[in-house]
């Protein structure tokens, strides 16, 4: 009996026995095969192509000029890059959560050839909301297209029709609210230029006739931003007392009033 061949036959079943692979079996749920003797215990090796079972927190410390960990999938056409699920409550921990503890930025997405970065979807229907924040500065590059479902002229228009102009002004009728009394009289340019600084402009000629049909009075001969050229002459139309315009030269003094967009 070759008992030095009986021991190496031997020998070789246990070392097998210790390097082959973990068996895996589906599970009875949605979790995916799970690794039957490993990544089951505090210090368990993680395991490829397996579901990795632990309680507690794992954690991944690097230092790194890079990132700690990298998740990437090389098929094309289908299939993503990472996936996180949690059962979590409201006001408890969120699924995912990036905390950079410097200056920098907290998160990153971008798309190299599709044309929309991202979508985010909620339950809770018409009283979703997409996200909170506690910034209240200016997004730079974000564009809301609409309100309500109303464009930004249409908001201005609903606002105005709504009689919510500023202190002062009164409904046009028209999407703007002109100011309720004239300002003393000025030439066109000095009237632009006080309409400016005060954030608001000349009225146009349908604002200042529809101001006065829906029951503003107005001055004799009230300039607007309308100017012309008569001739040799530039010339301002004004609108009189009675809502019929009338020429005004440039250069004369006439009644103003701004208007608010």
């Amino acid at each position: 009996m070759n008992l030095k061949g009986h021991y190496l036959v031997t020998a070789a079943a246990v070392l097998s026995a210790l390097v082959t692979p973990v068996v895996v079996s589906a599970a009875n749920n949605d979790d995916g095969p799970t690794a039957k003797a490993a990544g089951n215990k505090k210090g368990d090796p993680l395991q490829i192509q397996v579901r990795n079972r632990s309680r507690g927190e794992s954690g991944l410390v690097t230092v790194s000029t890079g990132y700690s960990m990298r998740l990437s999938n090389k098929q094309v056409g289908d299939g993503g890059g990472a996936i996180y699920g949690c059962r979590s409550a409201p006001n408890t921990e969120s699924c995912v959560n990036a905390d950079n503890l410097n200056t920098g930025l907290g998160f990153f997405f971008r798309t190299r050839k599709g044309n929309t970065a991202g979508r985010i979807e909620a339950a809770g229907g018409v009283n979703a909301k997409p996200f909170t924040t506690n910034a209240t500065g200016v997004a730079t590059g974000l564009n809301a297209d609409q309100v309500d479902g109303q464009g930004a002229a249409e908001l201005a228009q609903s606002t105005r029709a709504g009689g919510n102009c500023p202190t002062g002004t009164a409904n046009t009728g028209v999407g703007s609210c002109v100011e309720s009394t004239p300002r003393p009289a000025a030439a066109f340019a000095g009237a632009a230029q006080v309409c400016g600084a005060a954030n608001r402009r000349l009225p146009l000629v349908s604002e200042l006739i529809a101001a006065r049909a829906a029951g503003v009075a107005l001055a004799d001969s009230e300039l607007t931003e309308s100017v012309y050229q008569n001739g040799a002459a530039f010339e301002v139309t004004a609108i009189n007392s009675a809502g019929n315009p009338a020429a005004v030269p440039i250069g004369t003094a006439a009644p103003f009033r701004c208007v608010s967009d």
